[in-house]
């Protein structure tokens, strides 16, 4: 009885021993997991943003705007992330364009604020905004008259 008893024992402590083995193994490939999620979000940012980030430089021509501006329009209908534009003149606060993904996106609106930004300039200094992922939230197009 008493060889029986430690032979129970024993194999309790195999158990135990292997359950804290697996909940290691576990526990390093939850965290392995994360670490590379980060990097396929770095990566994912950088593709997201490769569609803008031509246009963000200083002394943009206006027809580059204006593909700028469009691919932002295009961005809207098709992506679930949202990039805002907004315009500002020398020393004065930005104005929205007042193109919005929670709004409804509709040709007279895009036409509108196409038009505005148009008559603006014909030089722009675009610069953009991230957030803390990485990818462009905001696209500031300032002119000087």
């Amino acid at each position: 009885m008493e060889n029986a008893s430690k032979a129970l024992i024993i194999a309790g402590a195999i158990l135990l021993a292997i359950l804290i083995i697996g909940l290691g193994i576990f526990i390093y490939g939850q965290a392995a997991g994360t670490a590379s999620d980060a990097g396929m979000d770095a990566l994912s940012a950088s593709a997201y943003n490769a569609q803008f980030e031509s246009y963000i430089r200083t002394g943009v021509s206006g027809t580059n705007a204006m593909k700028l501006f469009d691919a932002v329009v295009s961005n809207l209908s098709t992506n679930s992330k949202e990039v805002k534009m907004q315009t500002k003149e020398g020393t004065k606060s930005p104005v929205n364009l007042g193109i919005t993904k929670s709004g409804k996106i509709d040709q007279a609106t895009i036409n509108t604020s196409r038009e505005n930004l148009r008559r603006l300039s014909n030089k722009f200094d675009i610069e953009a905004t991230r957030d803390t992922n990485g990818y462009i939230v905001s696209i500031l197009f300032k002119y000087t008259k």
